[in-house]
């Protein structure tokens, strides 16, 4: 973690050496309070939501492949970064982020009719695995001192260490629609989350047998869900964020960022 502060706050420090004067196109905002230009912040957000199987191989001789949709798949991530963001103009923020992922995935087999495969029961298969994970995104705001809308797109890939060879990718997006009371902002939207995410290795399927090599595809199972959050401004330099997913993924995020530049 002390390579990714190292890493935000020289993007910082370098952002405020060769880009002073942001946002650029301060006219279209004439009249309205703008946000100091850069924010260094820090996002703990968890998420647990059903995948879909794209597909399932087992290296097992005369055992066909498993239809998907006689698996359950279930998957839990827990998600710390550091982020960099920077108001380009008025209306558009950019940001980079670098963190760290924990995460399970449990891939149940339960259903599938082993007997008639000439197979013994099958169970649930857990996948863990944890790393780094980098991304980036933007912000685009449109409103008035008393409401506002939004639109946040992020993208991220994930380096990860585990029981597998795992790689994940995923993108979000993010409307929102809020007013504004003072120091408080509050916000219904919706969150768009498609997540691609594969595992490649050695398990031990059934115990009589030894391992065998499998790999395993998975997505998303309803890429959207609903979102309600809040934020709180304590000044200018800092501010609070929590944010809440409900339907059919439960996701919870919570942001304190510490806001700097100058304002002229």
């Amino acid at each position: 973690m002390k390579r990714i502060t190292g890493l935000l706050c020289a993007m910082s420090l370098a952002g405020v050496t060769h880009a002073e004067g942001l946002p650029w196109g301060k006219s279209m905002a004439a009249g309205h309070d703008l946000p100091l230009p850069f924010g260094l912040g820090v996002d703990f957000f968890d998420m647990d939501q059903d995948y879909r199987l794209q597909s399932l191989q087992f290296d097992l001789p005369g055992v066909p492949a498993i239809p998907p949709d006689l698996v359950s798949v279930k998957n839990e991530i827990e998600h710390r970064d550091l982020k960099f963001d920077a108001w380009l103009l008025p209306f558009l923020n950019v940001f980079a982020l670098y963190g760290q992922v924990d995460a399970r995935t449990d891939v149940d087999l339960t259903g599938v009719p082993a007997a008639a495969l000439g197979l013994p029961p099958l169970g649930v298969v857990p996948v863990r695995y944890d790393g780094n994970v980098y991304g980036a995104g933007l912000t685009l705001v449109y409103g008035s001192d008393r409401w506002f809308t939004s639109l946040t797109g992020t993208w991220t890939r994930s380096k990860l260490d585990g029981d597998f060879d795992s790689t994940v990718r995923s993108q979000s997006w993010q409307p929102r629609l809020g007013l504004i009371r003072g120091a408080w902002s509050a916000w219904i939207g919706g969150q768009y989350i498609s997540v691609e995410e594969n595992h490649t290795g050695v398990i031990q399927l059934i115990p009589a047998l030894p391992p065998i090599p499998f790999s395993v595809r998975l997505q998303e199972d309803d890429a959207w869900n609903e979102i309600v959050g809040v934020r709180y401004e304590v000044n200018e330099h800092l501010d609070f964020t929590a944010e809440f997913g409900g339907g059919s993924r439960h996701t919870t995020l919570v942001n304190g960022t510490w806001r700097f530049g100058s304002s002229d």
